[in-house]
């Protein structure tokens, strides 16, 4: 079932020179959101990557667009293809119109789910173990019948999933990337050198990243946005690590580190210290050494009390172990 945007008035907004009746003028919602998404990622391969539809298909939905609409919105002469002054106007007026279609949608969902209690997370693989669980447990306490829902992913799409209504909020290392989202920054979170127990330098009371230069160093693929946030820190700092062990898990890093593979780099937030018994860590002692922990959400969001609670425990946490 399509959702259409009746609005014969849109045209006048546009500036268009045809005038159509009241009914005539259909517009998917779905065909806007395309354009959205062309016009910000600059090109249909990646507006169809990011709304998750093939290049023909989104392709074809703005042919149809242009023809309902009796405008091209695409100069696409030169080989480069840029807004023409329709376009222009068509995607400032279709940014407000999907923000208040979502923005209605998600108040309407909140209104109903804040009757039986309800959240859906979206928080970074490299964050959650550590940060969820004890907030989970107090949340879950405070609100039993409560439907709490967390999906696990890297940043980009849990941004994308929050924009679309479809998570209330996200926890991230990433900066915010979807204009629809508004950040509050948490806590800084410090990097360490993480090593086996087994590792001769382990035996130090500090170790630095000039004494590690020559061990076999362990990341994550640059997939994730920690592994992207720690080679930057290096770039930095001057300091090549020599990557011998490149994972596309973190759980399979805390693992190699266990086996006394090599050393790495990792957020306090990483630590695990009920399983983490062959790992030793080492604060690095340097002002940029941090990654910052970010809460995205909505603007101009209608918050259900359950998520209310959650953002609070989530400050609270973050406070408590600065």
């Amino acid at each position: 079932m399509h959702t259409y945007l009746h609005c014969p008035g849109f045209l006048h907004l546009l500036y268009l020179n045809k005038t159509y009746p009241l009914g005539e003028l259909n517009m998917h919602l779905h065909q806007l959101r395309y354009f959205v998404a062309i016009v910000e990622t600059g090109s249909v391969t990646k507006a169809a990557e990011k709304c998750f539809v093939s290049q023909p298909s989104i392709s074809q939905q703005m042919s149809k667009l242009e023809d309902s609409l009796g405008h091209n919105f695409f100069d696409r002469s030169g080989g480069k293809q840029t807004l023409t002054d329709a376009g222009q106007l068509l995607y400032q007026q279709a940014k407000k119109v999907l923000e208040s279609v979502d923005s209605t949608k998600k108040m309407m969902s909140d209104i109903k789910d804040s009757a039986r209690g309800k959240i859906a997370i979206g928080i970074n693989p490299a964050i959650g173990p550590a940060f969820l669980p004890d907030m989970l447990i107090h949340l879950s306490a405070k609100y039993p019948s409560a439907e709490i829902q967390v999906r696990e992913s890297v940043s980009e799409v849990l941004q994308v999933a929050c924009a679309r209504g479809e998570l209330d909020l996200v926890i991230t290392s990433n900066p915010k990337l979807e204009s629809s989202l508004v950040s509050e920054v948490l806590m800084k979170d410090p990097f360490y050198i993480a090593m086996n127990v087994n590792n001769p330098l382990a035996k130090r009371n500090h170790v630095n990243l000039e004494d590690i230069e020559s061990e076999p160093f362990i990341l994550l693929d640059d997939i994730h946005c920690l592994a992207r946030q720690i080679e930057s820190f290096c770039f930095d700092q001057r300091f090549v690590p020599k990557v011998l062990f490149q994972a596309s898990q973190f759980a399979t890093v805390k693992q190699l580190l266990q086996a006394n593979y090599g050393v790495t780099i990792l957020p306090q937030l990483a630590q695990d210290k009920a399983n983490d018994g062959q790992i030793k860590y080492f604060k690095i002692e340097s002002n940029h050494a941090f990654r910052q922990i970010l809460l995205l959400k909505k603007t101009n969001d209608f918050t259900n009390q359950v998520t209310k609670d959650f953002i609070r425990m989530a400050r609270e946490y973050c406070l408590a172990i600065v």
